[in-house]
């Protein structure tokens, strides 16, 4: 049986700043012989605030602390521990919407448990990761699955389990979004103010960061990305910034994106760290009698270090350039021809492979509504390729394809 104890004081909810502050308090016990002994007890506090009154914005903040204590481990699993969990929200709204933003800040302690994977068959296409016998050994290991550029290869699936081994952690996740939208209040303007109304930004961010209890790195800052840091247990991070032009304009609209992913997890065979890294600028010109002309620019960087598999570690450069056209004729005829250069080279610390790609495009697709469709697509890629093929590397350097002619 347990014990508890409750006690609580708060404010009306209609006053400007409305808020709670609670007290738990708790005590387990179990039989023993011809009485009780005492388990484990608890205590928990809480406060909880939040802003009423602020005009086109929002204010919360939320904050947990429990002192765990366990008397008696032959009974309970858990241990005697102290964790916290919090969080904050803060958002507001500008000029009829012209600037709005939204931050969210948590933050907890606790357990992260270990994990492992294995790669389970499934039907073909309903899976995800390819399998490369880069070895000719007939067996499968962890180094030798991708993911899947086509369908037709996906045939594996990547399950993770959960081991029975936990590491105290310490977490902090921060998110935010952004959006700058001018047009909002100089929808009817002229001069630079209609020049500057035709743009418009979107940015986010999104981060979760584990790091060990007791590391030397603060677990309150989330912007400690550094993803070789021992004290990083693992990292989920995301940055996005767009810029747009014209969006949404029938005759011209171009935009730029910046882009960065960071991922890190641990294993029970070690740490796998991923990054990748993207700049894309595109614009698309929209041409008489259904013509129009598209074209995108990527500059980018694919990082991938794993210690379960030193060999087929990269961190490869790529630069890609991709004109189209399309040709459209009411609801019925769609037809695009495009080119695409692609560049990629790995480093040379990591086998200095290096790919140019030449990519010939052409689909066409015939409709009618409710009726029927017809579409085809035929692609012609040339690669020129000095690795050794074959392997987990060249897969994802060649986008699954083969060096030389492919159709």
């Amino acid at each position: 049986f347990n014990n508890n104890l409750f006690a609580s004081i708060r404010t009306s909810d209609s006053a400007f700043i409305s808020g709670e502050i609670v007290y738990k308090f708790r005590n387990d016990f179990t039989p023993n012989k011809d009485e009780f002994s005492a388990i484990s007890s608890s205590n928990d506090f809480e406060f909880i605030a939040r802003a009423n009154r602020l005009k086109n914005q929002n204010l919360s903040i939320g904050f947990t602390f429990r002192d765990l204590q366990i008397q008696d481990t032959t009974v309970s699993l858990q241990q005697s521990d102290k964790n916290y969990l919090g969080r904050a929200e803060y958002g507001f709204l500008i000029k009829r919407g012209a600037i709005r933003m939204n931050t969210i800040y948590e933050l907890g302690s606790g357990q992260e448990r270990v994990r492992e994977f294995t790669y389970l068959e499934v039907s073909s296409g309903q899976g995800l990761y390819k399998w490369i016998d880069q070895n000719e050994d007939g067996l499968q290991q962890l180094d030798e699955f991708v993911i899947a550029q086509f369908a037709d290869s996906a045939r594996y699936v990547r399950v993770l389990t959960n081991v029975n081994e936990y590491i105290q952690a310490r977490i902090v996740t921060f998110n935010q979004v952004v959006q700058l939208n001018p047009k909002a209040v100089w929808y009817d303007v002229t001069g630079i103010k209609k020049l500057i109304a035709r743009f418009n930004l979107n940015s986010s961010m999104v981060i979760t960061r584990k790091t060990f209890k007791g590391a030397s790195v603060s677990a309150f800052n989330p912007f400690l990305l550094n993803t070789t840091d021992e004290n990083v247990l693992s990292l989920n991070s995301a940055f996005r910034n767009s810029i747009y032009f014209n969006q949404g304009n029938p005759k011209f609209y171009a935009n730029y994106t910046w882009f960065l992913n960071q991922n890190k997890t641990i294993l029970v065979n070690g740490f796998d760290t991923r990054k990748r890294f993207e700049q894309t600028l595109e614009s698309n010109y929209n041409l008489p009698k259904g013509f129009s002309l598209n074209l995108k620019l990527l500059k980018g960087r694919n990082y991938a270090d794993a210690e379960y598999s030193i060999s087929n570690n990269f961190d490869i450069a790529q630069y890609k350039v991709n004109p189209s056209m399309t040709w459209i004729l009411k609801t019925i005829l769609r037809t695009s021809l495009g080119y695409e250069y692609n560049r990629k080279q790995n480093i040379p610390e990591l086998g200095n492979e290096l790919a140019k790609g030449s990519k010939l495009n052409f689909d066409i697709r015939y409709s009618i509504v409710s009726k029927q469709t017809i579409e085809a697509k035929f692609s012609f890629v040339l690669f020129d390729y000095n690795g050794v093929n074959g392997t987990t590397k060249s897969y994802q350097i060649l986008d699954g394809l083969q060096p030389g002619k492919n159709y």
